[in-house]
């Protein structure tokens, strides 16, 4: 039980983390144009938002592991 505790906290905190750093890509989205690397601004952007969809999905699965089971 202890391990799904720990899970669900990581799971949280790293999904609020991607979801700030894809949303600063998109705030900062000018430096990619910039810089003229717009491939790595789309590759850098849809790997953090799939990660915050990821760790949503091992959210809920942790989450029904730690619920009661009746």
């Amino acid at each position: 039980m202890w391990r799904i505790a720990y899970s669900l906290n990581w799971h949280a905190f790293l999904a609020a983390v991607h979801a700030l750093l894809g949303t600063a890509n998109l705030l900062f989205w000018q430096f990619f144009i910039a810089a003229d690397v717009l491939i790595v601004g789309y590759a850098t952007t849809t790997a953090h938002f799939l990660f915050v969809v990821a760790h949503l999905a091992a959210l809920a699965g942790a989450a029904r592991l730690a619920a009661p089971s009746r």
